[in-house]
């Protein structure tokens, strides 16, 4: 989990820092088409229960500097990407 943590913010500082073209990589996201795959085959995952209480204690040994803080935001079964918007965020 560390490791996952240091990586992702590695490469999202890396990605705002080099400013990578981000008109072109808009112009590439407008290019997209839809999968047509529907949306009601997507289902909700929920956000409570004995896997989100057991990802919470796993943030809870995580060491941070003072002043900063680790929570869960979302479980999302195979996340495998960060994005960046248009504005850096």
């Amino acid at each position: 989990m560390r490791h996952l943590i240091k990586y992702s913010s590695a490469i999202a500082a890396l990605i705002l820092v080099s400013g990578i073209a981000k008109a072109d990589n808009m112009e590439k996201l407008g290019n997209m088409q839809a999968t047509g795959t529907k949306s009601a085959a997507f289902g909700y995952v929920p956000q409570t229960g004995d896997y989100a209480d057991q990802l919470r204690k796993n943030l809870q040994q995580i060491k941070l500097p003072p002043g900063f803080k680790i929570n869960l935001y979302a479980i999302v079964p195979d996340a495998r990407h960060m994005a960046v918007g248009p504005k850096g965020s």
